[in-house]
């Protein structure tokens, strides 16, 4: 007999302890997502693209993460590298945070493009983009 037979066997005497059951294991942890599970973003209307990011930033920040991208990044480029924190190494953790910013200092190279906050400096001490 596999866990959910039993389940379904064992009937308490108590009405809530077969909801507790489902919700304990509906609080499960899900199989890992890739940004691949999620519609490309020439599929979707802009309000949508910020609903989808606002709201997977809130999960985020509800796993002790967060996301730091430039306030002027075109929206399109936003949705991204939102799930592209997905394909980035995380362990969730309950105490302390960590922020995915993509930037790594070297603008020539950054996802962030001409958004990159390091390229002005980059600009100003007279290195190539």
């Amino acid at each position: 007999m596999n866990k959910q037979e039993k389940i379904r066997a064992n009937i308490s005497a108590h009405p809530y302890v077969p909801h507790l059951l489902e919700d304990i294991k509906a609080a499960h942890r899900p199989e890992e997502s890739k940004p691949a599970d999620f519609p490309p973003s020439e599929q979707l209307i802009d309000r949508d693209i910020e609903m989808i990011c606002d709201a997977f930033e809130d999960l985020l920040f509800s796993w002790n993460a967060g996301l730091s991208l430039p306030g002027k990044i075109p929206l399109r480029l936003r949705y991204k590298l939102t799930f592209g924190v997905l394909n980035e190494e995380y362990i969730p953790m309950s105490i302390g945070y960590i922020t995915f910013d993509y930037c790594s200092g070297y603008a020539p190279d950054c996802p962030l493009g001409k958004y990159c906050p390091c390229l002005e400096i980059w600009k100003d001490n007279g290195e190539e983009e």
